[in-house]
């Protein structure tokens, strides 16, 4: 790169200045100091937002200048580093408060720390080696500040709208409080349902003498099958299995996007005596209130290595946990280590704690709890993906920081390829075990193609809204017209029904392009290729021998399962790119199809396991190596 020059300028606005004035103001400041920027750089992950601001700054001769390529090699460059500085935090502080935090979870599906650091380190390499002044849109004011302070001993930087510190306060403070209350008003209405639901002398406690396992489900719609029957997302067929294996088997549910009215779920959960552990039966104020202090104590979490990579974090540190304050979500986490605890008390039986393992906040106060109050229990993890994504930071961590107290005594994977996938990962080879498929059986069978595919393709949709609305915006721009080709747009199971109404009335979809509903299965054999962003489901498709294009993020991490294979076509960023992609794929060749046939062959022998009596087995089997006692003080 050329060198830089001490002459040029670099303006940086925060992302929800208000367009026009910010305008007003470039324009002002650049005839003054007779420095128009002819180029600029968007650090955030609003991708919609940015849309806006590059529609108002194209009319000014601006351009935008697409990083989202170079975002995603500085996110894979600091990747390991980054899971080594805070897998260092989360040992230093292995407490309720902490690792209950969004900071210690780093799930990068959502605004994170590691967001942060990678605007920053993008923002001074395009701004250290300008040789022309440059405008920076940024969301972050932690971001923005720090941009200002590291870019100043090369250029001069000028701040277009510096947000007041008491407004940014008041405003956040305003935010929380309000968040917070409505936290608690929600939480009081949770156990009315469960109260006017309950039924005489209703508890939860073992009915047989056989050992208990206690699943925790994320209950959607698809659960209620009917009246007699349930359909677990994530673990399908294990609990038949292990009640076959003379197990009781209990639920411990999280609603996520029903239907019905939680007071409805409550109801349906009480007709299946002792199978559900209902946990507003067991909360009460104190318990609510309780949560809420741990969650609004995480605004002010120690921080011992402030430096990362050179960078001073402390701003963006600061930052993250006054944001992360704001998201009541991680209370009904907080709630179950409160659960157990009362669950003990009770005297309810539990044998074996079988949760899915994402390596997430809702995962860790449950495991320190167990740890405690139930130290015989044996805890479970499930890695229910066929392949995680290498920048969905959660699912990973630091070498052998998976041997701490809490992490589960076994987790269980996918397959062999995740098992190994985890080990080179830093995972301890003697806690991981090779599970079933059970989300992926049905691929065992491979792919049978209906007699017309030809010019149909299947649009996968993320459940995150940004990745879904950045596939339909770039999707819409590459096929406006019809051309022959039909659009199948299948969305997550768990989006919700006012997002499919927003992005039908934003985009005015044509009518080649149509919204549909059922399993993947199904349709992946009613196409001819399929387009994939930030979804599991890449790989699924790739192993089906459906051709597969990925689709890169602009503003954000990809999310990527094909990323651990060279095999495939990098993912498509622009809109021209797209285009070329889907076009390619709907007339490949014969030979080409045939070796996509072959790959998928032969994956799914290292990427599927089945279900038998070993894999079910995984879930039982107990390993010294892999029990503890807990010995240390929670907060």
């Amino acid at each position: 790169m050329p060198s830089p020059l001490r002459s040029s300028v670099v303006f940086l606005v925060p992302a929800r200045f208000k367009l026009e004035r910010a305008l007003e103001r470039l324009k002002a400041l650049s005839i003054q100091k007779r420095n128009l920027p002819s180029q600029w750089l968007y650090l955030g992950r609003d991708y919609f937002r940015m849309c806006l601001w590059e529609e108002m700054l194209s009319q000014r001769g601006l351009e935008r200048i697409h990083s989202g390529k170079v975002f995603q090699d500085i996110a894979m460059k600091l990747r390991r580093p980054f899971l080594d500085w805070i897998g260092r935090l989360r040992i230093s502080h292995p407490t309720l408060r902490f690792l209950s935090s969004r900071v210690s979870e780093q799930n990068t599906a959502l605004d994170s720390l590691y967001h942060k650091i990678c605007y920053v380190k993008m923002g001074e390499d395009y701004g250290n080696h300008a040789t022309e002044s440059l405008l920076m849109v940024v969301e972050s004011r932690a971001v923005l500040q720090s941009l200002e302070r590291s870019l100043s001993a090369v250029h001069k930087v000028y701040v277009i709208k510096r947000e007041g510190r008491f407004k940014v306060w008041l405003k956040w403070s305003i935010q929380m409080w309000l968040s917070w209350f409505d936290y608690l008003w929600e939480g009081m209405r949770a156990r009315r349902d469960a109260r006017k639901t309950r039924q005489v002398n209703d508890r939860t406690k073992e009915s047989t003498d056989r050992p208990r396992v206690l699943i925790r489900s994320w209950v959607d719609e698809t659960h209620f099958v009917s009246d007699l029957s349930k359909r677990d997302r994530y673990f399908r067929m294990l609990p038949t299995e292990l009640c076959k294996k003379g197990y009781e088997v209990a639920y411990l549910p999280i609603l996520s996007n029903i239907q019905r009215s939680r007071k409805d779920a409550f109801q349906w959960f009480r007709q299946f005596k002792n199978e559900y552990i209902i946990p507003e039966d067991f909360y009460s104020l104190g318990d609510y209130l309780w949560a809420m202090g741990i969650a609004i104590s995480q605004v002010a979490l120690p921080l011992k290595d402030k430096i990362f990579d050179g960078m001073d974090t402390r701003a963006l540190f600061r930052e993250a946990c006054r944001e992360q304050c704001l998201d009541r979500s991680s209370a009904q986490f907080i709630l179950h280590y409160r659960l157990i605890k009362k669950l003990r008390a009770q005297d309810i039986k539990i044998d074996i704690f079988i949760d899915t393992f994402e390596n997430m906040i809702s995962e860790k106060p449950a495991s320190l709890a167990f740890r405690q109050f139930m130290p015989h229990v044996l805890q479970v993890g499930y890695q229910h993906y066929l392949a995680p994504y290498p920048l969905w930071l959660c699912l990973f961590c630091s070498s052998g920081e998976d041997r701490a107290m809490f992490y589960p005594d076994v987790i269980v994977c996918n397959s062999l390829f995740t098992r190994n996938l985890m080990v080179s990962e830093g995972f301890s080879q003697d806690k991981l075990r090779v599970g079933p498929s059970l989300r992926y059986l049905h691929l065992f069978r491979g792919l049978v193609n209906g007699t017309d595919v030809n010019g149909k393709v299947l649009v996968v949709l993320s459940l995150e809204d940004i990745a879904s609305y950045e596939l339909l915006h770039k999707l819409v721009r590459a096929f406006s017209a019809k051309e022959g080709i039909i659009f199948y747009l299948k969305p997550h199971p768990m989006t919700s029904k006012e997002c499919l109404t927003s992005w039908s009335r934003e985009f005015a979809l044509p009518g080649h392009m149509v919204f549909v509903e059922g399993i993947m299965e199904e349709w992946l054999d009613k196409v001819r290729c399929a387009v994939v962003s930030a979804s599991t489901s890449a790989l699924e498709v790739a192993l089906t021998g459906t051709p597969v294009i990925s689709v890169g993020r602009e503003t954000d991490f990809n999310m990527n399962p094909l990323e651990w294979f060279s095999e495939f076509d990098p993912p498509a960023y622009s809109v021209e790119e797209l285009r070329e992609q889907v076009l390619k794929k709907l007339s490949l060749s014969k030979e080409e199809q045939e070796r996509l046939n072959a790959w998928s062959e032969r994956m799914r022998e290292e990427c599927l396991s089945p279900l038998n009596e070993e894999t079910v087995s995984a879930f039982l089997e107990s390993k010294d190596s892999s029990r503890k006692v807990y010995q240390e003080v929670l907060v």
